[in-house]
């Protein structure tokens, strides 16, 4: 999961220098900080999401899993 984040933010970064190299911008060492944290601040975004809804999947699986077992139970055949 953490490699595709990281390919992604790779990917993201890339677009972003390509960008300020299309526009012919010179970046100064503020810029570039706050690209940076931004970027960042997306990354963590990313991340909590993806945890929110791993969390959701693993709750999900739980009631599914429990519907399953009482519906075998309720149609054994005895």
């Amino acid at each position: 999961m953490y490699r595709y984040f990281d390919c992604t933010i790779d990917l993201l970064m890339f677009f972003v220098v390509f960008w300020l190299g299309q526009k012919r911008l010179s970046a100064n060492a503020e810029q570039i900080k706050d690209i940076s944290e931004c970027t960042h601040e997306f990354e963590d975004t990313i991340l909590k999401e993806a945890k929110s809804l791993e969390n959701f999947a693993s709750a999900a699986d739980e009631m599914q899993m429990k519907s399953i077992a009482e519906f075998k139970k309720a149609y054994e055949v005895i």
